[in-house]
């Protein structure tokens, strides 16, 4: 394109170069998007300025849609390529173990009655290992300093009126079971001022963490 015989252009020092229409100032053609026929009015740093101000669309939302317009498509390219997926889900999410946490916990959150059967599912399809796991924690509680008793238990519990402290449900639409504070792997004792009540999900839920649910209500008055 010959830029010389376009009237917006001008030379200055033998550089060709037009003055920008927005922040008025002369730069080379350099700074400048060129198309076929003509070379944009304003500057490459004033289009961006611009871009950046611009109210930007909901990509969330449009990956949404276009995934509800095309699912059938989806799923055949999935099914197709499913190695390639595993392989690429596998590999991020050693690359992210936050994340992976996140998301079980987030995904758990939303789906308590899932998440139970698939615990449940685990132990049936894993004997072995619930075994062990089970045997592991009867040592570790064994070893504990500290004696946690029924009556203490049954004490506990009308305390806090037979609700879980974490997701807030009662009994019996769930199963309260005894957790501890700070947990036994990590040093914790056995007895009524490290327990709280929690449902069989929040426990598992909550794992080797000290999250500590109790508002701080004596219920050792309980015992009578």
């Amino acid at each position: 394109m010959d830029y010389d015989a376009m009237r917006s252009l001008n030379t200055r020092d033998g550089v060709a170069g037009k003055v920008c229409s927005r922040c008025g100032q002369w730069k080379a053609l350099a700074f400048y998007r060129k198309k076929v026929r003509f070379v944009h009015s304003q500057c490459k740093d004033c289009q961006k300025a611009v871009y950046a101000a611009s109210p930007k669309k909901d990509k969330r939302e449009q990956y949404r849609i276009y995934n509800e317009a095309n699912t059938e498509q989806r799923k055949a390219y999935r099914e197709a390529n499913r190695e390639r997926y595993v392989a690429h889900a596998k590999r991020y999410w050693q690359e992210h173990p936050e994340k992976l946490r996140e998301a079980k916990r987030k995904w758990a959150n939303n789906n308590r009655a899932k998440a139970s059967d698939a615990h449940r599912r685990w132990r049936h399809n894993n004997p072995a290992k619930a075994f062990e796991n089970g045997y592991r924690r009867r040592m570790r509680l064994r070893r504990a300093p500290g004696r946690f008793l029924l009556d203490e238990w049954n004490a506990l519990k009308c305390a806090y009126e037979y609700t879980c402290l974490a997701c807030k449900r009662r009994e019996p639409e769930i199963k309260l079971v005894p957790d501890h504070v700070i947990p036994i792997a990590r040093g914790g004792h056995n007895d009524g001022d490290n327990i709280q009540p929690l449902c069989e999900t929040c426990n598992q839920r909550k794992g080797v963490k000290t999250t500590d649910y109790r508002d701080g209500r004596d219920w050792r008055v309980e015992l009578g």
